[in-house]
C-alpha cells in the first residue's frame, strides 16, 4: 500500500469515526473527485454499510440504490445519523460523497421530528431538474430557442457564423467570406432551470449557470475583448496579451489576459464573487481595485468600493459546471437560492428560519423530491412542495435543557 492509499484509508476511517477535521474533510473530497480512487473508496463504503443499516433504519427508510448521504459534526449538540451512498458516476465527475451536519446552540436540546417520504414532501407532480436551455438574441432582435434548435448553422452576423454542435454547444467562428467584421452584439440568456455552454468569437469558453446572461460582439474587433454578464458564468479565456479580456457586471469590471475564473453576480445574493482558478485577474468596483492570484476569491457589494479577498476551495465555485451542487457550511437560505434557480421554483419559509448548515456534494440531476429528502435526512429542516412552491420549516422542536 503506497502513501496515498494509506492516507485515503486513514481519512476514511476518521470520517466513519466522526473524528475528521474540516481540513481533512476537504482533503477527502479531493481524493473522491479523482477517478483512480473510486474502487478503493467503494470498497471502504461497502465494508461499512453492514454496520450502518440499523442506524439508518432508525432514522428513516432508505433505498440504497437511490440515496447517498453522510452525516458528521464537530459540534457537541448534534443529532447524529450515518447514511452512506451508493456510488454515482458522472461524465465529468467520477464519484461524489455528501457530508452534511446541523449545529445548534448549546442551551437548546433538539428533538427530531420523523422524516417525510417523497410522496409527503411533494403534494402534486414532482419537479424535474434543469437542463441545457437558453435563448440567443441576435443584433436584429430575432430570438432563437437554443434547446429546440437543430445542429448546424443557426445564423450569421457579418462574417461570423453561429453554429450549434452535435453536443449542443454554440460556437461563433469566422465564415468563409473575409472583410470588415461587424460589431453586432448578441445576448444569450438562460432561464431558471437552464444552463448553457458556448465558444466565444476568440475561442474562449463560457458556461452560463441558471438565470444568467452574457452579451458580447459577434467578433472582437478592437484592442479589448469585452463582455457583460448577469447571474453566474465560468470562463476559460484564450490568451492574448495584446487584447485583454474584460467582464462587466453590476458596476464592476474584471480584467484578464488569459485565465480560468468564475463570476457569480446574482442580484438576489448579498454580494458578488470572482473566483480565480488559473492565471490572474483584476477586479475594479466603486474605485477599489484588487488583483487575484489562483486560489483566491474576491467578494464585493456592487458600487460599495470595498473588495475583500480570501483563499477558497476553487472547485466548490465551479463544480456546478459538472452538474453538481457544492456546499461548504452553507445556510438554508444559501442552499434554497440555488435550488430555486435550478428547479425554477418559489421558496417560502414557515416560522423560524432553520439554523442547519450543510457541507457536501449533491448531483443536480435529481428530481426535487429526491434532493429535498436528502437534505431532510441530514437534519434540521423540513420541506413540502405544493405546485411550484417549496415550503421550508425547521425539523426540530427545541426544549430547554
Amino acid at each position: 500500500m503506497d502513501k496515498q492509499e494509506q492516507r485515503l484509508k486513514d481519512l476514511f476511517k476518521r470520517y466513519t469515526d466522526k473524528t475528521i477535521s474540516k481540513e481533512e474533510l476537504r482533503e477527502l473530497f479531493g481524493y473522491i473527485r479523482e477517478k483512480g480512487n473510486q474502487s478503493q473508496i467503494e470498497g471502504y463504503m461497502k465494508a461499512e454499510e453492514e454496520s450502518m443499516v440499523d442506524a439508518v433504519q432508525e432514522a428513516s427508510p432508505v433505498d440504497w440504490n437511490r440515496m447517498y448521504e453522510g452525516i458528521i459534526s464537530e459540534q457537541p449538540e448534534v443529532i447524529k445519523m450515518k447514511l452512506f451512498p451508493s456510488w454515482l458516476k458522472y461524465t465529468a465527475a467520477a464519484v461524489v460523497l455528501l457530508v452534511s451536519y446541523v449545529a445548534y446552540t448549546v442551551h437548546k436540546k433538539p428533538v427530531s421530528v420523523p422524516l417525510k417520504n417523497d410522496a409527503e414532501i411533494v403534494k402534486n407532480q414532482d419537479i424535474v431538474p434543469g437542463g441545457e436551455r437558453a435563448v440567443l438574441k441576435l443584433a436584429n432582435g430575432k430570438e432563437i430557442m437554443l434547446d429546440g434548435a437543430g445542429k448546424g448553422i443557426l445564423a450569421s452576423e457579418g462574417n461570423t457564423i453561429i453554429r450549434k454542435t452535435d453536443d449542443g454547444r454554440l460556437i461563433y467562428e469566422p465564415g468563409e467570406e473575409r472583410g470588415s467584421p461587424v460589431s453586432a452584439y448578441n445576448t444569450i440568456t438562460t432561464p431558471k432551470g437552464g444552463q448553457y455552454k458556448l465558444t466565444l468569437p476568440d475561442k474562449s469558453l463560457a458556461w452560463l449557470n441558471a438565470a444568467s446572461s452574457i452579451t458580447f460582439p459577434a467578433a472582437f474587433n478592437g484592442q479589448e475583448r469585452e463582455v457583460e454578464i448577469t447571474g453566474e458564468v465560468y470562463f476559460e479565456i484564450t490568451k492574448d496579451k495584446t487584447h485583454p479580456f474584460h467582464v462587466k457586471t453590476r458596476g464592476a469590471s474584471i480584467e484578464v489576459l488569459g485565465t480560468h475564473f468564475n463570476v457569480m453576480s446574482y442580484t438576489d445574493e448579498p454580494q458578488a464573487e470572482v473566483t480565480l482558478l488559473e492565471g490572474a485577474v483584476q477586479v475594479k468596483t466603486g474605485g477599489a481595485v484588487k488583483k487575484l492570484v489562483p486560489g483566491q476569491q474576491a467578494a464585493f457589494e456592487p458600487g460599495s468600493g470595498l473588495i475583500t479577498l480570501k483563499t477558497t476551495n476553487v472547485e466548490s465555485a465551479v463544480d456546478w459546471t459538472n452538474g453538481l451542487f457544492i456546499f461548504e457550511e452553507a445556510t438554508v437560505p444559501e442552499v434554497m437560492r440555488q435550488i430555486a434557480r435550478w428547479y425554477n421554483v418559489n421558496i417560502h419559509y414557515q416560522g423560524k428560519l432553520p439554523s442547519a448548515k450543510f457541507t457536501g456534494v449533491i448531483p443536480k440531476k435529481s428530481n426535487v423530491s429526491r434532493l429535498l429528502k436528502l437534505l431532510e435526512a441530514a437534519g434540521g429542516v423540513r420541506f413540502e412542495v405544493t405546485g411550484n412552491t417549496i415550503e421550508v420549516s425547521t425539523n426540530f422542536k427545541t426544549n430547554s435543557i
